[in-house]
């Protein structure tokens, strides 16, 4: 309920506070639009700022025109709420308007004037912090999503690369839902393959039967276009484009035109299928790419596609994701030896494969740790991935069978080893993580 009213001492002309059942009362006094009683507070309050910007711009006509928002709604506070005739208005005047607006708060015991319903609060509406939600759901530090938020203000665009299972596809798809405040319609997911063409992911032609029974080709507009034509239509919110497994397709031939209009969001381009027809990339749509590093055969970039991006890194020892699986498992009052195991095969992996190899900590993100879960864990998820990479050299393999890792790594799973640091712990979530 505070959280308006904290904002007011931040910015009080931008962000004013608003009380629920005042903001709905003023839409219909006004003609705007019902009370919309079934709105959650956050997009009240996210309503609210849109009519108080209709309000000034609709003022620049006036004697005296509004300032800002806190002008404007004080406005629309004092014609809801006064009981008192203004000076000036005469008595006829005075008797139309409150007959049209009704009684105002406090005048009748069910405050019918006020717009509010049984139950309803109608103290200051609190915004919901999305990013710190999505930071506790995640279990990694609200700094480290704000620098992400930060390189997709810059640029519009940023890839998350590292070896799987860290977590990227995870945090890709959570930090694009906090962006966009939990409205699915401004978000989408796609995943690229060897097989992705610039037709399914921009546009292209593709076959369609007519009434009369031929074949004939339709422009067919693929995700890229879909969610910016959208974004277009609605320039006052965010919309947010995730694109998992980015480096597995031939981006130059898929990403086409894309890679000029990403360069400059004011610049438009005459696409492959609409020579005639210029297309804009609109500023408010970002794309979070995620890149698995693991595949040396995939995970190479040109020039021309890491000028456009910003490359944040996700490694299991460094960076947001260091310690994660300590602070899950802390979190759930897990096995925190696991945590300890995972680290330290880890740092002797780092000198032997080298950093995009290690192990992602998702592989360990389970209910069941028991002994018997670990071996399944380690013998068919683990062991295959250390297997491929030390290929044809048997005497390193076999060290890292379960029985030789489990005699090698023992302080380390029994929490007798060296406790590493303490890193800061964010509150847990029900949220299970996904392998990237």
């Amino acid at each position: 309920e505070a959280g308006a009213w904290l904002l007011t001492a931040e910015d009080p002309a931008t962000l004013p506070p608003v009380r629920t059942g005042m903001a709905r009362k003023a839409w219909e006094l006004s003609g705007w639009g019902p009370g919309n009683d079934s709105l959650p507070a956050s997009q009240v309050y996210e309503r609210a700022l849109i009519f108080l910007d209709e309000l000034m711009r609709d003022s620049g006509e006036w004697e005296s025109p509004l300032r800002d928002r806190l002008d404007a709604y004080a406005l629309l506070q004092a014609l809801v709420t006064c009981t008192a005739k203004p000076a000036g208005w005469p008595d006829e005047l005075w008797g139309q308007f409150t007959a049209y607006r009704g009684p105002a708060p406090g005048q009748d015991s069910d405050e019918a004037g006020s717009g509010a319903k049984d139950g309803e609060d109608t103290g200051p509406v609190g915004l919901v912090d999305h990013i710190a939600a999505a930071a506790k759901d995640l279990h990694t530090d609200r700094a480290a999503l704000d620098e992400i938020v930060e390189l997709l203000d810059d640029k519009g665009q940023v890839v998350l690369y590292g070896p799987p299972g860290t977590g990227k596809t995870h945090l890709a798809v959570r930090l694009a839902r906090a962006i966009t405040e939990a409205d699915r319609a401004r978000m989408a997911v796609v995943q690229f393959h060897p097989a992705t063409s610039y037709e399914d992911f921009f546009e292209g032609l593709r076959p369609k039967v007519t009434d009369a029974g031929q074949v004939t080709y339709v422009r067919t507009s693929g995700p890229l276009v879909v969610i910016a034509e959208k974004a277009a239509a609605d320039p006052t919110h965010q919309y947010v484009l995730v694109i998992d497994e980015i480096n597995r397709a031939n981006l130059p031939k898929v990403f086409g035109e894309l890679l000029f209009l990403m360069e400059d969001r004011t610049e438009p381009a005459r696409t492959l299928y609409r020579p005639e027809e210029p297309f804009l990339l609109p500023g408010n749509l970002w794309f979070i790419g995620t890149m698995n590093t693991a595949d040396r055969s995939v995970a190479i970039i040109d020039a021309a596609m890491r000028r456009r991006f910003h490359f944040v890194p996700f490694f299991p020892h460094d960076g947001p994701m260091k310690n994660l699986l300590r602070r899950w498992l802390g979190d759930r009052g897990g096995r925190i030896g696991v945590a300890d195991l995972l680290d330290a095969v880890n740092e002797e992996l780092l000198t032997l494969v080298g950093e995009h190899l290690l192990i992602g900590p998702s592989h360990f993100m389970k209910t069941d740790l028991s002994d018997r879960a670990l071996v399944r864990i380690w013998t068919y998820n683990v062991f295959p991935l250390i297997e491929e990479q030390l290929w044809g050299d048997r005497d390193a393999i076999a060290q890292w069978r379960w029985d030789r890792v489990r005699e090698r790594f023992a302080a380390a799973l029994s929490g007798t080893a060296a406790q590493p640091a303490a890193a800061s712990t964010p509150e847990g979530s029900s949220d299970e993580p996904s392998p990237a």
